[in-house]
């Protein structure tokens, strides 16, 4: 903790140095794009325009929802390369290990990763159709990524079932902040291995009559996830530098012309694991998760007031794929769902603005073998299963100089478990240099298709969620916001592994939910900018999944730490060229199954208080504009982090990452960083 306290009072002399005016900018996602960071004003990077909370473009402060949004400037001097490394610096989320190597998210201390975190690409659904799960590592590359949006808090009312806890946005450079060829490339290494290697390539371009917009990226790569040694609670014991390799192909290709928008996205996500449900196989296996995307939309202006956007988006996916027929963890299951909707936006008079949404899903999932071993399981008897879905939304966000309301609802209807219906109510209000903000939410987790499949009898989980934000621009270069929430899942759908056969099951439980305070504090000024974030949740009397406990404790589930202390900051240090990044978490304590007993059941424990620290030094327009080498330092102080399970499920804590020093260029033709 000493390591953060230390950088207190750096801030508090920065933060009474020179001021700049703010101006504003539209930063939607079809909005103009602003190419160089050079060019963002003040208020652009303090309080930027957003859609990702109502599809409605307002202001952060104006949002109903408590919102992040990391500009490319910051993810650019974190350090991060992949998206789990920068949500590690985003207040609330923490990381678990699920089984067979998988890490995930969680949120507020709850495990989000199974069907509770909605993940979106360009505002394309990423999850996974048969659990629902969103599998991070040397996955999802950061170089492409313009910013990042993430509802920090409920979603369901406009996004539907995966976004019971939060909502996490990428959204790319188009074909405007292109403007020609771009690249990257990058290799690390840590204390006793290879790290990552990889690196990228787009291209884009606009009209200059804006009658078409078109980008292309790719980016292949990956590496060992740990250079550490994994011991499962058995007492065995292997090396991940040999045994944990991750591999990611991501390629993603927009097209707008006129109003008609188009993107494809092919995702290939594979890691080499040794890791079973509960305990260390004998030798690594190659286990894929491959998603192929199309969505296309089309904005029909009907009047100056009405819009009418319909929708279809496929998305055809093979996760958690083993192809060994003989492994003890063999899965090969082919899923699809198409999605057909129609938004119509309505905005009679000025002060009112509608949104009504309907859509239509339809899911199907099949056995690509009918052998039955591992986790191979048929779907009740059956070679393939289908289910289909059917949505209704209206949300109506009511801006006037007492208080701005949104108020909104969802009603869904599944061909298996019935209906669902949540509501959204928030209120805001700006007052001069403060913002206020005062939520309420409900939201739903829909059971996914093997949930259904294992447990034919499971409901759908619900969760009510109460938020207050409070805001201030201390000055036109400083802002602070602080938020309280209480949040609670009735019916939470638990996923267990029983021991001895490994069998998977699930099952619907009491209750389970936290409450705490979260706290942003932003500056920018010339020289550069630092941004840092407290968050704080307690389990207590929140509680009933014993699954979730931590022993002896009542104010913490597992795996996720009660106090999270982040920082995020770069600073220039010479006419803009030479910028230096730094950025690190602090976690408290964190509960979990640290080892096993002689039989090898888990036994419990505490992690100590850990801190991770990043410095990276970059060189901007290095001899000619456009081209950056940037050089750094991940994990600086060389922290043992290991990962535990967020649940009793059996599986030891897993390695992350040691010390780990890399190198990355960049380039770009039209000289943007």
């Amino acid at each position: 903790m000493g390591y953060i306290a230390s950088m207190f009072p750096l801030i508090v002399l920065m933060a009474g140095l020179a001021v700049t005016e703010p101006a504003s900018q539209p930063a939607s996602d079809v909005a103009p794009a602003i190419t160089d960071i050079e060019q963002l004003s003040l208020d652009d990077l303090l309080n930027p325009t957003v859609e990702v909370a109502t599809q409605t473009a307002l202001k952060v402060t104006d949002t109903p929802g408590v919102l992040t949004v990391i500009t490319r400037e910051e993810i650019a001097h974190s350090g991060a390369r992949y998206l789990l490394d920068l949500l590690q610096l985003v207040p609330g989320f923490g990381v678990g290990v699920d089984v067979e190597g998988v890490v995930g998210l969680g949120f507020r201390g709850l495990w989000g990763h199974e069907g509770k975190i909605l993940l979106l690409l360009d505002g394309v659904e990423m999850n996974e159709v048969l659990y629902a799960t969103t599998e991070l590592g040397s996955h999802y590359p950061l170089d492409e990524i313009e910013r990042v949006e993430i509802i920090r808090g409920p979603g369901s009312a406009v996004y539907g079932g995966y976004a019971e806890l939060a909502v996490i946005n990428m959204i790319t450079r188009d074909g405007e902040a292109l403007s020609g060829v771009a690249g990257n490339v990058a290799g690390s290494m840590y204390s006793r291995s290879v790290g990552n290697l990889g690196g990228g390539l787009a291209y884009g371009m606009r009209s200059k009559e804006d009658d078409y917009n078109v980008s292309a990226h790719a980016f292949f790569g990956g590496g060992p996830r740990s250079d550490g040694v994994y011991t499962d609670h058995f007492g065995v014991s292997y090396p991940m530098a040999q045994n944990s390799g991750l591999t990611s192909m991501l390629l993603n290709v927009g097209a707008e012309w006129k109003k008609l928008r188009v993107r494809i996205i092919y995702d290939d996500y594979h890691i080499g694991t040794r890791d079973g449900a509960i305990d260390a196989l004998p030798a690594a296996y190659d286990e894929g998760f491959r998603s192929f995307v199309l969505s296309v939309r089309r904005e029909f202006d009907l009047t100056p007031r009405l819009t009418l956007t319909p929708r279809i988006d496929f998305k055809l996916q093979q996760p958690w794929r083993v192809e060994d027929e003989t492994s003890d963890v063999f899965f090969d299951k082919t899923a699809y769902r198409l999605v057909a909707g129609a938004t119509l936006g309505w905005k009679p008079i000025d002060p009112l603005d509608f949104l009504f949404g309907a859509e239509g899903r339809f899911d199907h999932a099949r056995l690509n073998s009918l052998t039955l071993n591992g986790f191979q399981t048929d779907f009740e008897g059956e070679p393939q299963v289908s289910y289909g879905n059917f949505a209704a939304f209206a949300q109506l966000v009511f801006t006037n100089f007492i208080v701005n309301v949104t108020a909104g609802a969802r009603f869904e209807y599944h061909s298996r478990f019935g209906a669902s219906f949540v509501p959204r109510v928030a209120l805001t209000k700006v007052v001069d240099r403060f913002n206020f903000k005062l939520l309420f939410s409900q939201a739903f987790r829909a059971p996914a298709i093997e949930n259904l499949n294992i447990n034919p009898t499971i409901k759908p989980e619900r969760v009510n969620v109460l938020e207050a934000e409070v805001g201030v621009k201390i000055t036109p270069n400083m802002q602070l916001t602080a938020n309280a929430f209480w949040g609670r899942i009735d019916r939470p759908i638990i996923y267990d592994v029983e021991p001895v056969t490994e069998a998977e099951s699930y099952f619907n439980s009491t209750y389970t939910g936290s409450a705490g305070v979260e706290v942003d504090y932003r500056l920018r000024y010339f020289w550069g900018a630092v941004r840092v974030s407290y968050s704080f949740y307690s389990s207590r009397g929140q509680n009933d999944v014993e699954l979730y406990r931590v022993a002896g404790r009542s104010d913490i589930l597992l795996a996720f730490p009660a106090h999270k202390v982040t920082l995020n900051s770069n600073f220039n240090l010479w006419k803009d060229h030479l910028v230096l990044g730094l950025a690190g978490v602090f976690f408290s304590e964190r509960g979990g199954m640290l080892s096993g007993d002689e039989d090898g059941n888990p036994v419990p424990g505490v992690l100590p208080p850990q801190l991770l620290l990043n410095a990276s030094l970059w060189y901007h327009d290095l001899g000619v504009r456009g081209l950056h080498l940037g050089v750094g330092c991940n994990n600086i102080i060389g922290t043992q982090y290991v990962v535990p399970q967020p649940y009793n499920g059996g599986h030891g804590p897993l390695p992350m990452q040691s010390r780990e020093f890399y190198v990355r260029l960049s380039f770009s033709t039209s000289g943007a960083r």
